[in-house]
């Protein structure tokens, strides 16, 4: 299993970089195909400016909470907060988890897939991340 490293520390940056400085330091990973990084970065930056399935998961249980919808702004807005954000399809607008309810949800990493199409939020949750108060929304079983 690789050695888990900081995000920050594998962009080169101090924790609290701007949005701006986290997207230089991507562009020029990139360009120097470090293996961190997805080779073809250019492309994930065009995807991400689409809303992209975003799943967050626990990272003390690994538990899978829920999914929602991420586009560019939101990823910078969870990046550049510490907490997740995400867009609402339905009512065209960013929310912040956990403005109304408190559960609110600490970014620990903001992940990509290898196709740069799908997000993996590993958060800390502080409190159920369901509306309906149940710890993950995947509660229901075939």
């Amino acid at each position: 299993m690789a050695e888990k490293r900081d995000y920050y520390e594998v962009l080169g940056l101090q924790k609290g970089a701007t949005a701006d400085e986290i997207k230089k330091a991507y562009r020029r990973l990139a360009k120097e195909n470090h293996p961190d990084l997805h080779p073809g970065d250019k492309a994930c930056e065009e995807r991400f400016k689409e809303i992209n399935e975003a799943y967050v998961q626990d990272e003390q249980t690994r538990e899978v909470l829920m999914m929602a919808w991420m586009n560019e702004e939101a990823v910078r807005r969870t990046i550049s907060q510490g907490t997740t954000w995400f867009w609402s399809r339905s009512r065209q607008k960013f929310w912040h988890k956990g403005e109304e309810s408190g559960n609110t949800q600490k970014l620990v990493e903001l992940r990509y897939d290898c196709d740069a199409d799908t997000l993996l939020a590993v958060v800390n949750p502080a409190g159920p991340a369901c509306h309906t108060g149940e710890t993950t929304c995947f509660y229901r079983s075939f």
